[in-house]
């Protein structure tokens, strides 16, 4: 689900929703990956606020630079 409703912005590489180990159940956010920063500039532009399986999603720009090295 997550990938299709993505993919109108894209090439979506990768898409995963996060889930709780024990549970399975969805934790309520996921991660998707483009082939391009401009691809992932326009889902954040088309999907930020926007309501996806009855909730709404915050969207945000998340890459390797993003990333803290502990």
């Amino acid at each position: 689900m997550l990938r299709e409703a993505f993919s109108g912005y894209g090439n979506v590489v990768d898409a995963i929703v996060m889930r709780d180990r024990y549970t399975d159940r969805s934790r309520g956010f996921g991660f998707v990956t483009y082939s391009s920063h401009s691809e992932a500039e326009a889902a954040v532009s088309g999907m930020d606020g926007k309501e996806l399986n009855g909730r709404r999603v915050s969207v945000k720009l998340f890459g390797i630079g993003d990333i803290d090295d502990e």
